[in-house]
């Protein structure tokens, strides 16, 4: 395998920054909003709000703090994993590659040897692994293709964290 390409490694940067930067920033617009609006303290403010407007916020504020939750687990799962050396590599030829259908359908899967890979753009990205499809510029084309692919399962998915191609030869 001395003659492939990095073309993907996991790190920190690969996961969605969105579900690390909504849900605090929600919480401080509803913060500083009901300070401005009401211009009391914030539980004086929380008490004054009707019943449904106070249970959408703590609902919306749950689901934030789940999202943080669900992107630290995978954190844990992989990226942490990866850089211990928990993990599998599997090398050889694609084969069964299946491209996505459109950009609406934007999953891609491939097998190598008895292993199979199934991604679309943006799905994997809250899992920090590989997630580029050749509609949009990936490096997966076609059957033959010779790769090594380190990979982590996790959520019932082999997510992958390192992948080499062939050089053109």
């Amino acid at each position: 395998f001395d003659t492939m390409n990095v073309v993907f490694e996991t790190s920190i940067f690969s996961g969605n920054p969105i579900f690390l930067i909504a849900p605090p920033t929600f919480l401080l617009v509803t913060y500083v909003s009901l300070r401005l609006y009401y211009k009391k303290s914030i539980l004086a403010c929380l008490k004054s709000l009707p019943i449904k407007n106070l249970l959408g916020i703590v609902f919306i504020s749950l689901l934030s703090l789940y999202s943080i939750f669900v992107e630290i687990m995978a954190y844990k799962n992989v990226i942490i994993a990866y850089q211990e050396g928990n993990y599998m590599v599997i090398g050889g030829e694609i084969a069964d590659y299946t491209p996505p259908r459109t950009r609406l359908n934007p999953y891609e899967s491939f097998r190598v040897a008895n292993m199979v890979f199934e991604y679309g753009d943006g799905v994997c990205r809250n899992y920090f692994g590989y997630d580029k499809t050749s509609i949009n510029g990936g490096a997966i084309l076609k059957d033959g293709l010779e790769v090594k692919i380190c990979y982590i399962p996790f959520d019932k998915r082999n997510v992958i964290v390192r992948l080499e191609i062939e050089k053109d030869k």
